[in-house]
């Protein structure tokens, strides 16, 4: 009951702070994005500079579904604030786009 009562005040705190959700999501979103495409291009230029490429490519592919997986379907619905709780599935979607984006940054630009 307490957590609901949190939520409740929370979400009012959000909108008196005149922040509108939609905004809120989207900027959500490109930090989702942006978080594992920085990742992933990370470890795609360290694996291109030492000669371990495909190495590296695999460590990230691997660091950003299982942080993905973890972070959406096991952290987020025990620990977010629900007033500012998105989708779950959408949030994973651009981890997964922004870490995809990443690894092919690496292979064809850099």
């Amino acid at each position: 009951m307490k957590r609901m009562q949190f939520s409740r005040n929370a979400r009012r705190r959000l909108q008196d702070a005149g922040i509108d959700p939609k905004f809120f999501d989207l900027v959500s979103q490109f930090a989702h994005f942006f978080t594992m495409y920085s990742l992933a291009l990370t470890l795609g230029l360290i694996g291109k500079r030492t000669g371990h490429a495909l190495l590296y490519l695999a460590l990230s592919v691997v660091v950003y579904i299982t942080y993905a997986a973890i972070h959406e379907f096991y952290w987020d619905p025990r620990h977010e604030n629900a007033a500012t709780r998105g989708s779950d599935l959408k949030d994973f979607a651009y981890l997964i786009g922004g870490g995809i984006s990443g690894n092919l940054a690496t292979l064809f630009l850099a």
